[in-house]
C-alpha cells in the first residue's frame, strides 16, 4: 500500500525519520507540495535533518503546535526560537535544504500546500484476541503470529480510553475486541469488496 501511495506522490516518502510505534503498524511522512513537487520536511538520509529533528523535538514540549490557526503556531515557534537562539541557526539551515529540495525559490511561486501521508495497518481480531488475553495474564505467546501481535500491541502509540472502564487500551484491541457493535455497523456501512471469479 505504501508503494502505491509513493507512486501517487511521485517519489519515495521518508517515514523512518519520524517513526512512532511499530513499523508494522504506522507510517507517516510530513511535507508539502511546492508547486507540483512533493517535498518532505525531513529526509532519512540527511544527517543534518536528523540534527534538526533532535534539536526541535528536545526543545518543543508535547502538543506544542495543536492550534489549527497558523498565525498562533507561527508566533509560538518564533517565541521558542527567540528563547533558544541556537535553534534559529538550525532552522535557517533546514530552510535552505527544504528550498533546495523544492527546486529553488522560484518553485514557491506555484504555492505551498502542506501534506501529510499516513498509513495505519490494523490487526485482525482473530490474532489480537488471544495475544491480548495472554498479555493481560503476563504470558508471552508461543505462536509466531500471536507473538508478533503482542509486540505490536506493546509498541502501540495509538491507545484510547475504553468508554466503559476508562482503561487505556491499544487501538487494535478497542476496534477488534471491545467494540463489537461498532464493528457490526462498520461491516454494513463500509463493506469489503467481494472478489469476482475470473473465468478461464
Amino acid at each position: 500500500m505504501w508503494a502505491a501511495i509513493e507512486s501517487g506522490a511521485g517519489r519515495s516518502l521518508p517515514y523512518k525519520v519520524l517513526q512512532f510505534g511499530d513499523l508494522r503498524c504506522n507510517r507517516i511522512s510530513w511535507g508539502a507540495h511546492v508547486g507540483e513537487c512533493y517535498v518532505p520536511v525531513l529526509e532519512e538520509d540527511d544527517p543534518a535533518d536528523a540534527v534538526a529533528r533532535d534539536a526541535f523535538l528536545a526543545a518543543m514540549p508535547g502538543g506544542f503546535l495543536p492550534e489549527t490557526n497558523r498565525l498562533i503556531n507561527t508566533v509560538r515557534a518564533a517565541r521558542l526560537v527567540l528563547a533558544q537562539p541556537g535553534l534559529a541557526v538550525i532552522a535557517l539551515s533546514w530552510a535552505r535544504r527544504f528550498v533546495a529540495r523544492a527546486g529553488g525559490v522560484r518553485a514557491f511561486r506555484g504555492g505551498v500546500r502542506p501534506v501529510t501521508f499516513v498509513m495505519h495497518s490494523f490487526m485482525d481480531a482473530l490474532v489480537v484476541a488471544p495475544a491480548w488475553e495472554q498479555l493481560r495474564a503476563g504470558i508471552t505467546a508461543s505462536d509466531p503470529a500471536e507473538l508478533a501481535a503482542q509486540e505490536r500491541l506493546l509498541a502501540c502509540t495509538y491507545t484510547m480510553g475504553h468508554p466503559d472502564t476508562g482503561e487505556l487500551v491499544p487501538a487494535c484491541v478497542q476496534h477488534s475486541i471491545l467494540d463489537p457493535d461498532e464493528n457490526r455497523r462498520l461491516a454494513v456501512s463500509l463493506p469489503l469488496p467481494t472478489r469476482r471469479k475470473v473465468s478461464a
